[in-house]
């Protein structure tokens, strides 16, 4: 099914569907996820997790997920109809995102209840990129 994902995308080695229950309510109300949780930096998400409609149908299904999906490094999406999905360049990185995703839509539904999200600075961004071991990819 993801064959034409691995081929747009030769470095990203697994992709996970996660239905946890914060990041299913953000995708029943279309709101994307802003990075506003350092644990989000650690495993190479330096982006707000965009959110898409992909229509249901295998071709269609997975044309949405290519036209959804920014970047290998990136590759992940909440689909707004099907479920949160999480890739990594190698099963590591795929296996390791859920959480920290999950973590962040808890912590973003909960301070959009008490007046709003403060997204991350750009210095958090440089300080987590600068932490981590130049010869080994974030997880």
């Amino acid at each position: 099914m993801y064959s034409r994902v691995y081929r747009k995308y030769p470095d990203l080695g697994a992709t996970t569907h996660s239905y946890a229950s914060h990041l299913t309510t953000l995708r029943v109300t279309r709101q994307p996820l802003p990075v506003t949780y350092e644990p989000l930096l650690r495993v190479g998400l330096h982006e707000g997790i965009p959110i898409a409609w992909v229509p249901r149908g295998f071709h269609a299904f997975i044309s949405g997920i290519l036209n959804t999906l920014v970047n290998s490094a990136t590759s992940t999406t909440l689909l707004a109809n099907h479920s949160a999905l999480v890739g990594g360049i190698g099963l590591d990185r795929s296996r390791t995102r859920p959480t920290p995703l999950r973590e962040a839509a808890g912590l973003a539904l909960q301070t959009d209840a008490k007046g709003g999200i403060t997204r991350l600075t750009p210095a958090p961004h440089a300080e987590v990129r600068a932490r981590q071991n130049p010869c080994r990819a974030p997880l």
